[in-house]
């Protein structure tokens, strides 16, 4: 347990409080009087009891350092991984890097937030500050504070755009369909015919397509890190199959007539993993794989802008991939379906996203209690 030593120090009585931390490493701090020593050993001692027991030395690593620290050992895929990277070093590292852990208090986030809401989005800022809620959080796992900052009450996200999300219209994906270069043409179609996402539409193979049963396979995407393309597994690491619509199929067929399937070789899951090869069916004229930057830059925006549609977010790739939902659940397909068509890990993110799409959920609520009550009062 703890002890209390007398010493005199530069002519000043100090008390010094020593005890073993749960390591059995010998750990001292000093007080200027007697009762302060008391009180602080009363408190190590019931907190090594009870086993709560926190070496404050161990808090004392900055933010930044154990930021980085903390991303070496998750198990992102590589382009979950760079992304977080670059939102620790642009918007964690230059404001509260230099703060050691136990410095970051909720007043501290808090005031962090405040500032990234000054030059950001609300949902980047609330993605941001998920991020720094999970460093911080696995600092208490690691004992090195005691509470996590981030789940203070008076730390407050920006409120969430809750505007709905507005699904593109036949006539919307018509135009852009005949503004697109013929080459082209098949990623609008297996966007809003398949309900893939941009990455999964560059590395679709000829070889994922199965005719016959009409299902396409979903193995892998086209990702970049570090300016180069590479394969790498679905989001979620998850391989999955989407129906394939006989129109779907007979766009696909006309478009291997006319541009046959590529064989493209690049590493799979990262820079230096294995090589894997997949016969694409949609490339660059000279057969390498698709970069989406190139992609958005020059094939789809000026699309858009001769099709006289906004060059924004929502009429980008993934805005085909919501058209898709709505059209499923117009037509009644299950949430639990829709979401794993889409390659979503959990239904309830399905549904939250998309609900509003469902016109006759409120019907269907409204005629099940009208029912309800008439049997009742029927009774």
């Amino acid at each position: 347990m703890a002890s209390i030593q007398k010493r005199v120090s530069g002519g000043k009585t100090v008390h010094r409080v020593r005890w073993r931390d749960p390591s059995g490493r010998q750990v001292s701090r000093q007080f200027p009087t007697l009762a302060l020593a008391r009180a602080y050993r009363s408190t190590v001692q019931a907190d090594l009891l009870r086993g709560t027991y926190l070496d404050l030395s161990r808090g004392q690593m900055t933010l930044g350092e154990y930021a980085g620290r903390w991303l070496e050992v998750q198990t992102f895929g590589p382009t979950t991984r760079e992304r977080r990277e670059h939102d620790i070093r642009l918007h964690i590292v230059p404001t509260l890097g230099h703060h050691r852990l136990t410095a970051v208090r909720p007043s501290v986030v808090q005031a962090w937030v405040r500032g990234l809401s000054d030059h950001l989005g609300p949902q980047t800022v609330r993605l941001l500050l998920r991020l720094l809620s999970s460093i911080m959080s696995a600092a208490v796992d690691d004992d090195r504070i005691v509470k996590n900052p981030c789940k203070a009450a008076s730390v407050r996200a920006p409120r969430p755009d809750d505007k709905p999300l507005v699904p593109w219209t036949s006539a919307q994906i018509a135009a852009l369909q005949r503004e697109l270069p013929e080459r082209y043409r098949l990623l609008l179609t297996l966007a809003t015919g398949l309900g893939l996402r941009q990455g999964e539409i560059f590395g679709l193979a000829v070889d994922d397509i199965d005719f016959l049963r009409r299902v396409v396979t979903v193995r892998r995407q086209v990702i970049i890190l570090r300016n180069q393309r590479l394969f790498a597994l679905p989001k979620g690491r998850k391989v999955r199959t989407v129906p394939l619509p006989s129109s779907v199929a007979d766009q696909i067929a006309a478009h291997l007539q006319r541009h046959p399937a590529r064989e493209v070789t690049m590493p799979m899951g990262g820079l230096d993993g294995p090589s894997e090869s997949a016969r694409l069916l949609v490339t660059t004229t000279e057969g390498n794989a698709l970069n989406r930057n190139c992609v958005n830059a020059h094939v789809w925006k000026p699309a858009l802008r001769r099709a006289g549609l906004p060059p924004t977010r929502d009429f980008m790739a993934h805005g085909g991939r919501h058209f898709y939902a709505s059209l499923q659940l117009e037509h009644g397909i299950s949430p639990r379906a829709l979401a794993d068509y889409l390659g979503h890990a959990d239904p309830g993110f399905t549904m939250r996203v998309y609900a509003h799409l469902m016109p006759e959920a409120g019907i269907k609520a409204q005629t099940a209690v009208n029912e309800m009550f008439a049997a009742i009062s029927a009774s």
